[in-house]
């Protein structure tokens, strides 16, 4: 219809819907090509506003793709664009998001850095939302501190869970509850922890969102390896890496090789978990991620120590 009336805008503004779509589908291919159609009118008719929002979007999709670089390119001319704007909400998003691929990189003194810039602007324009998912990014960044802080984790988790039940973000809420459970199986509290990983695995089934399922699926993974539970271990780990291949998350599916080797290492088939640890390492330093280089490259010491 806009197409036929002439209405650029129009068109635009339904791309970046379709793409929208496409990304909550965790179809990222499809989105990335609907944001960058909607980002080249918006530039043809000079709408700011609108290239600032395609900026971010297309940042989401790279940082879902694990394509860090591209995503912080974007996200900074997102960030630029916003400011240019005066737009605070849009600007505190993408620094929320530069802070999230930090904490990923394992530069938690920056990632918390990030997180306090946008933290600060959700308190000054108001935004209850904005600041929940700041206290995720935070909770995350005391989770993996060493040594860890998991009071501070905990209470930021809660504090966020509670938010987004308020303003009813379903989604939000599933991924704070994934968040609590591998705090809660950081501290071997399996039960609590399998619990949530399941409840939260229902709730993105239900969304319809791929990647919470693949990251519940790896959740649940790992309590059954701690558990020695080694064939259902197997099993998720592997239904993991298929549903993290297909919406191309290459860290998830990097990650599950880590979790099958410690399989095969704790069965005694050291052949075969080498062979895991050594294919998740060469994904690791692809990636360009060190703490994955760092535990994968442990993991391999240790195995072939112990082979001497």
């Amino acid at each position: 219809m806009y197409t036929r009336v002439g209405d650029k805008r129009g068109q635009a503004d339904v791309l970046v819907e379709f793409g929208h779509l496409h990304s909550v589908r965790s179809q990222y291919t499809e989105a990335e090509v609907c944001f960058t159609q909607a980002h080249n009118i918006f530039d043809q008719i000079n709408f700011q506003r609108g290239v600032a929002s395609c900026f971010a979007a297309l940042g989401d999709i790279y940082r879902s793709r694990s394509q860090w670089e591209d995503a912080v390119r974007f996200y900074r001319k997102a960030a630029q664009a916003y400011e240019r704007l005066g737009e605070k909400r849009g600007r505190a998003n993408v620094l929320l998001s530069i802070g999230h691929i930090q904490r990923l990189h394992s530069q938690l003194e920056d990632a918390e850095r990030w997180y306090i810039l946008a933290r600060d602007t959700y308190y000054q324009i108001g935004d209850q939302h904005g600041r929940a998912n700041v206290l995720v990014g935070l909770g995350e960044v005391y989770r993996i501190r060493s040594p860890p802080q998991h009071s501070e984790a905990e209470a930021s988790f809660i504090e966020a869970r509670e938010i987004f039940s308020v303003v009813g973000d379903e989604l939000g809420g599933a991924n704070v509850l994934l968040r609590l459970a591998d705090l809660q199986r950081a501290q071997r509290k399996y039960t609590e922890a399998e619990t949530a990983y399941a409840d939260s695995r229902q709730i993105y089934q239900r969304l319809g969102n791929r990647l919470g399922v693949a990251n519940a699926l790896l959740g649940i993974g790992h309590i059954k390896l701690a558990r020695d539970n080694y064939p259902v271990a197997r099993s998720m780990y592997r239904e993991a890496r298929s549903n993290y291949i297909e919406i191309e998350d290459s860290l998830g599916a990097a990650n599950v090789l880590v979790g099958l080797g410690h399989v095969y290492m704790n069965q005694g088939d050291h052949l075969e978990a080498e062979k895991l640890y050594v294919q998740a390492l060469e994904e690791f330093e692809h990636l360009k991620n060190r703490r994955g280089v760092d535990v994968t490259s442990f993991c391999l010491g240790m195995l072939r120590a112990g082979r001497k």
